[in-house]
């Protein structure tokens, strides 16, 4: 069954945002152990964390459920910028075409999922959550690159749809293929798939009409601006991981415009710095 949670009944399961630094911990640890496993970390690094620039973006956000205290699965939401999108790296063709269309787009990354719970719908509500805001922040277009392996199901049961055919992804040598959601359409898409199924296979009704973002704590985090602190900036991408040091003018200058109070100029071995 798509939606039956497969979950022990003894445990307590919650999805929601990571918001503190014990949570964003987690959930950068569970995406490396999980790629370093599957083979796409092909180096260990100090840090046993998987950090990008995006995830300093304000509007990025670290979906996780977790089981009492301990993430199980993630993913990270990224919306386009004057940076792009973490997939340009290989699709920029392709995301440059919806763009000039004037389309909105979204991208899942770092999808993780801990090992003893793979078979048990982890995922599901992360896909769920991640939907309804950008739905409600008027994306019109979801990406992901996969390994092709994983293609079926992104198609057959998500419904995505292909837009750049395979190719070498460097920054995890594997193989992998461009898929899309068209947010426009996607609830119309939905219904007449899944419409006329039960409750426990019914993707439309789960995604479009249960209670989401808008009866959770979440809706109260939207409400306020996503701003990380100078101690969290610090830990994550200066102290555990040296992403700071090797941002390119442009990048330095688009952070300092979100981030005020955190003089990016001055980082240690920046070759940028003033």
């Amino acid at each position: 069954m798509l939606l039956r949670p497969h979950f022990d009944s003894s445990e307590q399961f919650s999805c929601n945002i990571a918001q503190t630094h014990d949570e964003l911990e987690q959930a950068f640890s569970l995406v490396y152990k999980e790629y370093l496993r599957a083979g796409y970390v092909k180096k260990a690094t100090p840090s046993k964390m998987l950090v990008n620039i995006y995830n300093l973006l304000p509007e990025t956000v670290v979906w996780i459920v977790k089981s009492y205290h301990t993430v199980v699965s993630t993913l990270t939401q990224v919306f386009d910028s004057s940076l792009r999108l973490p997939i340009d790296e290989v699709y920029e063709k392709e995301l440059d075409e919806l763009r000039l269309e004037g389309r909105h787009i979204v991208e899942i990354s770092a999808l993780a999922i801990h090992k003893e719970y793979r078979w048990q719908n982890a995922y599901m509500p992360l896909f769920r959550s991640m939907l309804q805001h950008a739905l409600s922040c008027k994306a019109t277009d979801l990406c992901i690159a996969v390994n092709p392996k994983h293609r079926a199901f992104y198609k057959n049961i998500l419904l995505l749809e292909d837009i750049g055919g395979e190719k070498h992804y460097p920054k995890v040598s594997a193989p992998s293929v461009a898929l899309r959601l068209d947010l426009t359409t996607a609830e119309k898409r939905f219904e007449q798939v899944y419409g006329r199924m039960k409750p426990d296979s019914n993707l439309h009704d789960y995604f479009f009409r249960c209670n989401g973002i808008e009866d959770s704590p979440v809706k109260e985090f939207f409400q306020k601006k996503k701003e990380m602190d100078s101690n969290v900036i610090q830990y994550f991408f200066v102290k555990k991981n040296k992403i700071l040091q090797e941002l390119s003018p442009h990048q330095v200058e688009y952070f300092q415009k979100c981030y005020s109070d955190y003089d990016f100029s001055q980082l240690p071995n920046n070759i940028y710095a003033s």
